[in-house]
């Protein structure tokens, strides 16, 4: 079973095909898009004026999941690495996952009951494969391909407010394969020995499966502007960007009925990251990001009261989690530490990515390793 057949197993037979695609495109847009631990190449060189050798720009290795200017800098050279992360989704729109808070109600023979109640373990373990290559002293091309395996399973039981009997549904859904895949490009346009300016450009690709909840269904475009700065030991940078991700979502409204999903089509977003890292020691770097998603013509829960349309005339009032659209801000924290190994060709990461805000589709704590090494 996949994971999008899973989601309709879980939401019962009540519910209409066009719900349901929309429902599981709402969860693929914030799976699919979930920020990845690869970030250009970790080793940026320059050559010496006096000794005509190569050597490092700065002593940082640079962050992991955000941008700073500095390209590889040196035509030819090669950064090869590869990531892994696991993320478990613990809440939607502040609500537990595990413990039955997803649920609608209504008032049924004088008594409060759950009409439909849900429990969800969603989770993600994701494998990238990068590669960036200096085309250019200042301009550094390469592909991030992600690896993506989705865990869907939980428990739906709904009751047929007709007949009182109750329904319940057992779900354990899996997929793995390929992800949206991202083809980048970075031009240091301003460089200076303290810091710098760059433009970068990322297109994902869908590449992904709807079936597998790991993809958005179109191109995205993301163009950003980084500066960053070397203090001595001390790195800050910041990225600022606006992904083109197309018309987002539409909730149709019917009167005296509750809002029906049409699409969870993904829509614009606008990104940013605030960071720095320091150099305590030679071989190891240590950062620090704020990374900020402002995502656009998505669809939001609130609870709220209605009708079920396909229930008909008469039907009783319903307490549930009603769609709308709106904008849903998401930002995350990352600390973690690079350091050099094998000489002075390969580094290794780790950081721990952590949720700032509960709404959409929240993560808990996510663990990232990482490995890259650059052929000079």
């Amino acid at each position: 079973m996949t994971p999008r057949q899973g989601a309709v197993a879980l939401m019962g037979g009540g519910v209409t095909g066009p719900e349901i695609d929309a429902v599981a495109a709402v969860l693929a847009q914030q799976i699919a898009t979930f920020p990845v631990g690869t970030s250009s190449g970790g080793f940026t060189l320059r050559i010496d004026r006096e000794t005509g050798v190569q050597v490092l720009k700065s002593p940082s290795f640079g962050p992991l999941f955000s941008e700073r200017a500095s390209t590889l800098g040196s035509q030819g050279m090669l950064a090869v690495g590869v990531s892994a992360q696991s993320t478990r989704f613990v809440s939607m729109e502040g609500r537990s996952l595990q413990n039955g808070d997803l649920r609608s109600r209504a008032v049924l023979g004088g008594e409060l009951v759950d009409v439909d109640r849900f429990t969800l373990n969603a989770s993600t373990q994701t494998t990238n494969l990068s590669i960036s290559y200096a085309a250019d002293d200042a301009v550094d091309v390469g592909v991030i391909i992600p690896l993506v395996r989705i865990s869907l399973n939980g428990t739906g039981t709904s009751l047929n407010v007709r007949t009182g009997r109750a329904d319940q549904r057992v779900v354990d859904a899996a997929g793995a394969g390929i992800g949206d895949v991202i083809v980048r490009g970075k031009w240091n346009f301003f460089e200076r020995r303290s810091g710098g300016l760059a433009a970068v450009t990322e297109v994902f690709l869908p590449t992904g499966s709807d079936e597998r909840l790991s993809t958005t269904g179109r191109v995205r475009v993301r163009p950003s502007l980084v500066a960053s700065a070397t203090l001595g030991t001390f790195s800050p940078h910041v990225n600022l960007g606006y992904t083109f991700g197309g018309k987002g979502s539409e909730v149709r409204q019917s009167a005296g009925y509750l809002p029906t999903i049409v699409s969870g089509a993904a829509g614009d977003e606008l990104n940013f990251a605030l960071g720095a890292d320091v150099t305590p020691i030679g071989p190891l770097t240590v950062f620090t990001d704020l990374i900020g998603r402002s995502m656009r013509s998505t669809v939001r829960f609130y609870e709220g009261q209605g009708a079920l349309e396909r229930l008909g005339a008469g039907a009783p009032p319903i307490m549930t989690f009603v769609p709308y659209v709106g904008s849903l801000n998401s930002n995350l924290g990352a600390v973690g530490a690079r350091t050099m190994i094998m000489g002075a060709n390969a580094l290794v990461s780790f950081a721990l990515l952590f949720p700032l805000t509960d709404g959409g589709l929240k993560p808990g704590l996510t663990p990232v390793v990482g490995f890259e090494y650059t052929f000079k």
